[in-house]
């Protein structure tokens, strides 16, 4: 399994120095592998759940705060503009 981890510098190299019955067995094995390990995440005909939208406190806090520096932004360049000139 470890030879396929970077398939882009392995891959070649089991096909050059393994032959191509010994290639596909690995390709075979490392399918295998990943499949059992899905299965037992998410089950037999689970996948993977969406991300959801976050909504907790420290989500919410960070969004009031971005929210926050927008308004004081403008605020500060309203400041600097002098509103007696033309």
């Amino acid at each position: 399994m470890a030879m396929l981890l970077d398939p882009s510098q392995k891959d070649s190299h089991i096909k050059r120095f393994w032959g191509k019955e010994t290639h596909i067995d690995a390709l075979r094995e490392a399918e295998r592998m990943f499949k059992e390990r899905h299965v037992r995440l998410y089950g037999e005909h689970g996948a993977p759940n969406s991300p959801r939208k976050k909504t907790g406190k420290v989500h919410l806090l960070l969004r009031e705060l971005s929210s926050d520096d927008e308004s004081d932004n403008g605020e500060l360049e309203e400041s600097l503009v002098d509103p007696q000139s033309p």
